[in-house]
């Protein structure tokens, strides 16, 4: 639910520069909402300082998209209290890279050991079948394969040294589906 908010709400922009670069966080409110924090890149927005660019609350299931609104996710009445996220500091030469996805743009559901990382997909043909390989360069620079086609038909390493373990659920990973879904939207 809270991936397709953001994709519906991430959807909703209209295609200029000024949104180039945002990112976005979901949040549960309840059974039938979930509230989307946008936040601007750093230097972007329309005073070029980044930062807080409202929220927009999405209703299920219907996924209907609320006003956008000035303020966090935490404002909402019902919102879960938490104690913010440490930032994530992402070096120069990467915060412009379009694949570039951190830990604080996909909150508890970050599944990675690293704080952060540039998600990519390449369009292959095998055996005459279209193929999306969706990979993850960590901030070391090693890319490691993200979906099975990636482990297939690529040379990527395997995401187990840095997929980080369930702690609600012992002998499982957290789930990778939402880093693999960013990755696609780049074949």
């Amino acid at each position: 639910m809270v991936q397709s908010a953001i994709a519906a709400v991430e959807g909703s922009l209209p295609d200029a520069p000024i949104w180039k670069g945002m990112t976005f966080a979901g949040t549960v409110i309840n059974d039938s909402t979930v509230c989307v924090d946008r936040t601007w890149r750093p230097g972007g927005g329309i005073d070029r300082k980044g930062g807080s660019a409202g929220y927009t609350l999405v209703t299920f299931p219907g996924k209907t998209l609320g006003e956008p609104t000035d303020g966090a996710c935490s404002d909402v009445a019902g919102a879960p209290t938490e104690e913010p996220a440490s930032p994530v500091v992402v070096p120069d030469n990467v915060k412009g890279e379009p694949g570039l996805v951190t830990r604080i743009d996909l909150g508890t559901k970050w599944p990675l050991t690293v704080e952060y990382g540039i998600v990519s997909c390449q369009n292959k043909t095998a055996g005459g079948r279209a193929l999306m390989v969706a990979t993850f360069t960590d901030p070391s620079g090693t890319v490691y394969a993200l979906n099975g086609t990636a482990k297939d038909h690529g040379d990527a390493a395997l995401i187990d040294p840095i997929w980080a373990p369930d702690p609600d659920a012992a002998g499982l990973k957290i789930d990778i589906g939402p880093l693999i879904e960013r990755a696609l939207d780049f074949c």
